[in-house]
């Protein structure tokens, strides 16, 4: 057993974290690291409560660090997503929110990577979700935001190390992107169908000066949703992810007339992951949407 120190680092809430990794011994011919996370304090933005040294950990492959962006490192391993008998890693996590007595299930992931395209894949799949949500582009104000995970053309698959991807069909709207992917896995010849939705409105900076078409965006990705949990990424799978997941889960309340808490729908989710929505603009940005859609239903009254 040896025992190492990890750079601290600030989450996105700025918390000053210490991380601290412990190698144990080898399973199936892979190591493994168990990184302990300290929180030394801890404000949060938005409730004003506190939390003092809380801590958790999580068990990640130490040939794989290129999968985890230092800022997101740390990752619970209760909630997140684990990959094929070895219980590989995977920067996502299972995310469950409960409000008014509904269950809402999410996996809430980073955008892939060149090196973790395969394992994205093989994570919807196993996951058996039918939509993929993504709110961002792949490059934004010259910056790489996510790696293009799928084929560009219907003419040629993307040839994957467990699958091949085949773009099916695609359909260019106002404010996103819908395409059809067909996942045939080389193991078994089994086909996955997925439906693809990109969200390409969400400005370089900020957050979109109209909700109406983000507005639009969730609702059809819910009506798109048949099988398994919404899988939903943006760039890091914290900031615009958890505006969507708490968006999606206050439209179902609105829609069914039930009360919902936009606080304790953020509570819940970090609780589960790390940081989900990253900034105070993207929170007010949250009941700026609710207020938009309850204003309209008050007109058409």
């Amino acid at each position: 057993m040896s025992n190492r120190n990890l750079p601290k680092c600030l989450d996105s809430d700025g918390i000053l974290l210490c991380l601290v990794a412990t190698e144990f011994k080898k399973k199936k011919k892979k190591n493994y690291l168990i990184i302990t996370v300290y929180s030394l304090s801890h404000t949060s933005r938005f409730s004003g409560g506190n939390i003092l040294n809380s801590w958790a950990e999580v068990t990640v492959l130490k040939e794989t660090p290129f999968k985890m962006p230092s800022s997101l490192l740390v990752r619970d391993d209760s909630t997140r997503v684990l990959l094929g008998e070895d219980k590989d890693y995977i920067n996502a996590s299972y995310v469950k929110i409960v409000n008014a007595g509904e269950e809402y299930y999410y996996i809430a992931t980073q955008g892939p990577l060149p090196g973790t395209t395969d394992d994205f894949w093989q994570m919807v799949v196993e996951n058996n979700s039918n939509v993929i949500a993504m709110i961002t582009r792949e490059v934004e104000d010259g910056v790489i935001k996510c790696h293009r995970y799928w084929p560009i053309t219907m003419k040629k698959s993307l040839d994957l190390k467990s699958c091949h991807v085949f773009l099916e069909s695609y359909q260019i709207l106002q404010s996103f992107v819908v395409r059809i992917f067909q996942v045939v896995r080389k193991s078994t010849g089994t086909s996955h169908f997925v439906k693809h939705l990109q969200f390409t409105s969400w400005p370089d900076h900020g957050i979109p000066a109209s909700a109406e078409g983000f507005i639009k965006y969730v609702r059809y990705v819910r009506k798109s949703h048949l099988t398994g949990p919404v899988l939903v990424h943006c760039s890091a799978g914290v900031g615009r992810t958890g505006v969507f997941l708490c968006m999606d889960v206050v439209f179902h309340a609105i829609e069914r007339n039930f009360p919902f808490n936009i606080m304790n729908i953020v509570g819940q989710m970090r609780e589960q992951r790390c940081g989900m929505i990253q900034t105070k603009e993207q929170y007010i940005f949250c009941y700026k949407i609710v207020h938009e859609v309850l204003h309209k239903l008050l007109t058409l009254k």
